[in-house]
């Protein structure tokens, strides 16, 4: 099973990596789809900066703003979709957050930042399938 720790929870803490090492972790929506993580973010925001100079990112489960979180840490891989590859996460986010995820679709639009968000994928880190590590 791949990311077995984020089996059966709605949020993660996504925690990215600067340019000096220091890590910034932000709670996430996440899908999982046939071995790989989704989520959605603004195509400008720190993450997906940070992902763009370092795709490697960890995720730990945890309550809906981060402060807490349950079980252990895993290690990933991440890349920005191209907006076709983004169709498969979009519908992923969709089936898990059904009404709220249309609500944040609906919003999004009206603050005029649809064409800014992106998709993200994440996979295991080459040799840990996705296992739980201890940091």
């Amino acid at each position: 099973m791949t990311f077995p720790t984020l089996q059966d929870h709605r949020y993660a803490l996504l925690t990215t990596f600067r340019k000096s090492g220091e890590g910034v972790g932000t709670p996430i929506w996440f899908a999982l789809v046939e071995g790989k993580l989704y989520i959605i973010t603004e195509g400008d925001s720190g993450k997906a900066k940070r992902i763009r100079n370092n795709p490697r990112v960890t995720l730990t489960p945890c309550n809906q703003n981060g402060s807490q979180t349950f079980g252990p840490t895993v290690e990933g891989r991440a890349q920005i979709l191209s907006v076709e590859q983004g169709e498969a996460a979009k519908a992923a986010l969709d089936q898990k957050y059904g009404f709220f995820k249309q609500i944040f679709d609906f919003v999004i639009s009206i603050l005029g930042r649809r064409r800014g968000m992106v998709y993200l994928e994440i996979v295991p880190a080459e040799g840990s399938e996705g296992n739980e590590t201890a940091l």
